[in-house]
C-alpha cells in the first residue's frame, strides 16, 4: 500500500515533444521508478506534452502512484509554478533528471547531471545558451545530492568544476538502452539480419546537425570512403536540423557523390527502421556525456565509428579504433574501417557489441533503484 503523505517531485519540465536525450533519460528513469513498490510521485509536467509522456510511460503498465501535475508551456511560467509548488508542498526528495532552474529550500534535492560540455566545445552554443548553463550549475551548490551518467562526466564535473569539493553524495545513474528500442526491436529483427547480405554500404549520423556533434568529420568520413569503393553508399541523417548543419550539407554539396538523406526529426519507428538498415552509425562528437544513439544503434547491429572521447571508449570498452580530433588521423581511421568492410558479423571487435547490450540492458533499472534508496531513506528519516 503507498503512503501518499511521502512523495517524490519529479520534474519533468525538459520534456520535448520532439525526442531528444533528456527526453528519453527522463522517461525511462520514470518508467523504472513508476514499477517499484510503495512510492509516490508528483510528475511536474509541460501541458503539451502531458499526454505524450503518459501514453508512452503507461502504455503496458498501471501508473497508480504516479499524480501528473500540469504546468503552462510558458518556461516562466512554469519555471515559477514548480518553484512555487516545491517550497510549499512536502516531498522526501525533489528529483531533476537533468539541469533545470529549480531551487529546493524546504525539501532535499537530488539533480542529474549529463555533461560539461558547455566548458570544453561551446562552438555550437550561443553566449545566451553558456550563460543559461552556468546559470544551471551554480543552483547545483544547493542540491543535497548529485547524479551524473558516466564516469567520463564525473571526470567532467571534476576538472571543470568545484562540485566534488563540497562532499555531497554523488552517484552513477547511467542512461541505459530504452524500454521502446526493446519493444521496437522484436518487429524490426528481420530486418537486422537481412541487411547483412546486401551490398550496399548504408551509414547513419543521429543528432543535432552541427559541429559539436561533428557532421563535418561524419560527412567527410562517408566522402573519402567512397573514393575508394565501388559500393553504394548510402549516407542518412537524422536529428534536430541547425544553421550550423546547413553550412556543413552546403560546404560539401559539390563534392557529394553518395546518396545522402537529410530526415530532420523522425519518430521512433522511423529511426529504429534506419537502424534496422544501417550498417554503421557515425558519432563524431567533441564532447559528450554519454552516447545513447550508440547504445540504440548497437542494439540494432550497427557497428559504432567514433571519435576518441573518453566516454565513447567506456562505453566500448575501449575494445575499437577511434578518431582523433586532435591528431585528425582520418587516413588512418578509415584504413581501420576497410579493414572490416564486408566483414562485420565476425571481425576482431564484434563481441563489443553483445557486451555493450549486457551492460545496459538493466542500467535505467538500476539507477532507478539507486534513486529510490534515497528515498526510502529521507522517509525513514522523516518517520523518525
Amino acid at each position: 500500500m503507498i503512503d501518499l503523505t511521502k512523495k517524490m517531485a519529479y520534474i519533468a519540465s525538459s520534456y520535448n515533444y520532439q525526442h531528444d536525450g533528456i527526453s528519453v533519460y527522463l522517461e525511462n528513469i520514470l518508467f523504472e521508478l513508476s514499477q517499484l513498490d510503495s512510492i509516490a510521485i508528483d510528475v511536474y509536467i509541460k501541458k503539451s506534452v502531458k499526454e505524450k509522456l503518459i501514453n508512452r510511460i503507461g502504455k503496458n503498465h498501471n501508473l497508480t502512484g504516479i499524480n501528473f501535475i500540469t504546468l503552462p508551456d510558458s518556461f516562466i511560467f512554469h519555471i515559477t509554478l514548480i518553484n512555487y509548488y516545491i517550497n510549499i508542498k512536502k516531498y522526501a526528495l525533489v528529483f531533476s533528471p537533468c539541469l533545470t532552474p529549480v531551487l529546493s529550500i524546504r525539501n532535499q534535492s537530488m539533480k542529474v547531471i549529463h555533461d560539461v560540455t558547455y566548458k570544453i566545445f561551446s562552438k555550437s552554443l550561443s553566449s545566451a545558451q553558456i550563460a543559461y548553463k552556468k546559470l544551471l550549475f551554480w543552483l547545483l551548490n544547493f542540491d543535497n545530492y548529485y547524479g551524473y551518467i558516466s564516469d567520463a562526466t564525473l571526470n567532467q564535473i571534476k576538472q571543470y568544476t568545484r562540485l566534488t569539493k563540497s562532499n555531497k553524495p554523488m552517484m552513477n545513474l547511467s542512461n541505459g538502452i530504452p524500454f521502446t528500442t526493446k519493444e521496437i526491436f522484436k518487429n524490426l529483427s528481420h530486418e537486422v539480419e537481412k541487411k547483412f547480405y546486401d551490398s550496399d554500404i548504408t551509414f547513419l549520423f543521429v543528432g543535432s546537425m552541427n559541429y559539436h556533434k561533428g557532421l563535418d568529420i561524419a560527412v567527410e568520413f562517408v566522402r573519402l570512403v567512397s573514393l575508394r569503393t565501388d559500393s553504394k553508399i548510402i549516407f542518412n541523417i537524422a536529428g534536430k536540423q541547425t544553421d550550423e548543419g546547413k553550412e556543413i550539407i552546403s560546404n560539401y554539396k559539390k563534392n557529394i557523390n553518395f546518396e545522402l538523406n537529410i530526415h530532420g526529426y523522425i519518430s521512433d519507428e522511423d529511426l529504429y527502421k534506419l537502424y534496422s538498415k544501417s550498417k554503421y552509425i557515425l558519432c563524431f562528437s567533441h564532447s559528450e556525456g554519454f552516447g545513447l544513439p550508440i547504445v540504440e544503434a548497437v542494439s540494432f547491429k550497427v557497428f559504432p565509428l567514433l571519435s576518441d572521447l573518453p566516454v565513447f571508449r567506456e562505453l566500448t570498452a575501449n575494445s575499437l579504433f577511434y578518431y582523433s580530433h586532435e591528431r585528425k588521423n582520418m587516413s588512418e581511421f578509415i584504413d581501420n574501417y576497410f579493414s572490416i568492410e564486408g566483414n562485420f558479423t565476425e571481425n576482431q571487435y564484434t563481441k563489443n557489441q553483445s557486451d555493450m547490450i549486457d551492460r545496459y540492458n538493466q542500467m535505467y533499472s538500476l539507477s532507478a533503484l539507486k534513486i529510490h534508496n534515497i528515498f526510502a531513506k529521507k522517509t525513514s528519516e522523516n518517520r523518525l
